[in-house]
């Protein structure tokens, strides 16, 4: 009999990542599968019903306030003790400025984090507060409920993919409880440095890089290197696989694109992260109506798929280059809940390779555009009145997780509307420049330039499980 193994999808991401790459085709052949859904999508429901693979609908979690509180000041101390990432202060920095927080609301935040920090040191409070909320996770109606459901599913193993994400914790948590093996293969590069602690015991964790080893190294000390393996981005794999690829007419034609301009991608970031990003596209669009920016380009504006449209709007309805593409269409769950399909993925690797200059602020899109060699610009200014968000966007090409994209090289920085102009018209004028530096940069980021991470990953998870005797 083959072993039932739970495995959550929980965002969009999910699905490219765990169904479209292959992977949980190839491991079919010698598993159960069970599929966790926490994402609200009736097409991606049918698609499994279709399959013959079994999942069931998991509920919104909702944790009581109390426990959110207990949760935040183990959290802090987790931060402080062994995270101590530059994206935390960052990051705090940032969802202050965001949130417009008075200076009275700053002042008592930095006294409560003060003494949660002399009691933590001093008084030992930290043990006290895990206690409790362990306490009251078991305590929980509605997590009791969960485990319940786990305990009928009789699972063999658990194999999470974003277990920095709420549900994904709570289910590898009571996995935990109930002494099943547990793997956790990490989404993405930055994912590790996320805030909250995730206290779930993983067999084997399998990463992009080496730097993904030493942030879990650090930041979880019971883990020891042999639970680690190195196999790269899954979702990258497509990248290598021509028969994703459309031809330049096709891509045009699809996307709306006039045939005979070149095309700049603009590949825009979530509004909480890149506050006043929309200015930069209102000011690329009035620099190539102005002709400051050479060859006539057109703007394809890739919107981030978590994104509300409301603040790019106003500079769409009046831009005269630019044209819109939302990243996965329509979405019968909305927001972040999108079946992502071979076809959005087929015009992501037709964008990619086919736009000749790409524009980001410190995204992942930065090494996307890298594996097809094409130049990467990176906005770090904000010239609106009063500069508001001018450190925190230049905060986030010091965040801990994209440091090895800049000290590669392979990403060139803009300081000004003018620098912006510049760069654009260099890369138009020498595609090539810093070429051999984003080839680094992907070996570094990447590992592997292969497009064989499934693989990879399909491997490393059979063997552990024939290792353990379960296959």
């Amino acid at each position: 009999m083959k072993p039932k193994v739970l495995i959550p999808i929980s965002i969009q991401f999910s699905i490219r990542y765990v169904v479209r790459t292959g992977f949980l085709g190839r491991i079919r052949e010698y598993i159960d599968p069970v599929i966790l859904l926490f994402l609200d999508n009736k097409d991606f429901e049918a698609e499994l019903l279709k399959k013959g693979i079994s999942y069931i609908r998991m509920p919104e979690i909702n944790l009581p306030v109390d426990m959110r509180h207990t949760r935040a000041k183990i959290n802090y101390w987790w931060q402080k003790k062994y995270l101590r990432s530059s994206n935390t202060p960052i990051d705090h920095h940032r969802d202050s400025l965001i949130a417009d927080e008075n200076i009275l609301f700053k002042i008592r935040k930095m006294l409560i984090y003060f003494v949660y920090t002399i009691w933590h040191r001093y008084f030992g409070g930290i043990h006290k507060i895990i206690e409790h909320e362990e306490h009251v996770f078991q305590s929980n109606s509605q997590i009791s409920e969960l485990k319940n459901l786990i305990l009928k599913l009789k699972p063999d193993a658990y194999l999470s993919f974003a277990p920095f994400l709420l549900g994904e914790e709570i289910i590898g948590r009571l996995a935990n409880s109930i002494g099943i093996s547990c793997f956790a293969s990490i989404l993405s590069f930055d994912n590790l440095l996320r805030g909250n602690r995730v206290p779930v015991v993983f067999d084997q964790y399998f990463l992009w890089n080496q730097d993904m080893k030493r942030q879990l190294l650090r930041s979880k000390p019971e883990v020891s290197e042999q639970n680690i393996e190195i196999v790269g981005p899954l979702q990258f794999d497509f990248y290598y696989d021509k028969s994703y690829l459309w031809d330049e007419d096709e891509w045009r034609n699809r996307l709306g694109l006039p045939p005979d301009r070149p095309v700049i991608l603009f590949g825009a970031g979530f509004y909480k992260i890149v506050p006043n990003e929309h200015h930069w596209l209102n000011q690329l669009d009035d620099a190539i109506e102005d002709g400051e920016i050479k060859n006539h380009p057109i703007i394809l504006f890739r919107i981030h798929p978590n994104d509300p449209i409301d603040r790019w709007e106003p500079i769409l309805e009046n831009a005269n280059n630019v044209v819109y593409d939302e990243p996965w269409g329509s979405s019968t769950g909305g927001k972040a809940q999108a079946n992502i399909d071979r076809d959005g993925i087929e015009k992501l690797v037709s964008t990619l390779c086919h736009c000749q200059v790409h524009v980001n602020a410190s995204s992942t899109m930065t090494v996307d555009g890298a594996i097809f060699d094409r130049p990467q610009i990176g906005p770090a200014y904000d010239d609106q009145p009063g500069r508001r968000y001018d450190r925190v966007v230049k905060d986030l090409y010091k965040r801990e997780h994209f440091l090895p994209i800049i000290q590669s090289g392979s990403l060139e920085l803009a300081n000004s509307k003018d620098e912006l102009v510049q760069l654009i018209n260099s890369a138009f004028s020498d595609s090539k420049k810093l070429s051999a530096e984003r080839k680094d940069m992907i070996r570094e980021i990447c590992t592997f330039d292969d497009g064989k991470s499934t693989e990879r990953l399909e491997r490393a998870f059979k063997s552990f499980l024939q290792s353990n005797g379960m296959i």
